[in-house]
């Protein structure tokens, strides 16, 4: 713990937007932000704060089946977000993407280059991709694959 952390997103307005049904939780996703939760994550805790209606899922089947499902503000859910990830002393927060991450010849990881020509030197890279695998990814004129 206290690393120094690099994260790069790529839009700094979007950090923490959810899409047009803004819901933390469901029979999918409640196991997960119980587990970021449990780990120390801020998911579960922000939907907590900026909820605007909180449900049990389920309810008529068995409890092995119930999850709780909260609609969130998302506007202010993203405002929370940035808040606390602004807030983390040892968090740089960038607009950029990684499209190359290079090992050297003992298989080590020396550093990850952007979309648009950057560089950062690191000795770890932890890739979040979201749910876009195979789309393609517009930034002005220029398109991407996303991997």
């Amino acid at each position: 713990m206290g690393a120094s952390t690099l994260l790069l997103t790529l839009n700094l307005d979007k950090i923490g937007w959810q899409p047009c049904n803004p819901s933390i939780g469901g029979p999918a996703k409640s196991t997960l932000v119980q587990e970021l939760d449990a780990m120390g994550g801020i998911m579960g805790k922000i939907a907590d704060r900026t909820y605007l209606h909180k449900k049990i899922l389920n309810i008529s089947k068995g409890p092995a089946v119930w999850s709780l499902r909260a609609q969130t503000d998302k506007r202010e859910y993203s405002d929370e977000i940035k808040k606390i990830l602004d807030g983390n002393l040892n968090l740089t927060v960038k607009e950029g993407m990684v499209n190359e991450i290079y090992i050297d010849s003992k298989n080590q990881i020396k550093g990850i280059g952007t979309f648009f020509g950057g560089f950062y030197q690191c000795t770890s890279v932890v890739l979040t991709t979201g749910t876009f695998l195979g789309g393609i990814i517009w930034i002005g004129s220029k398109k991407n694959i996303s991997w």
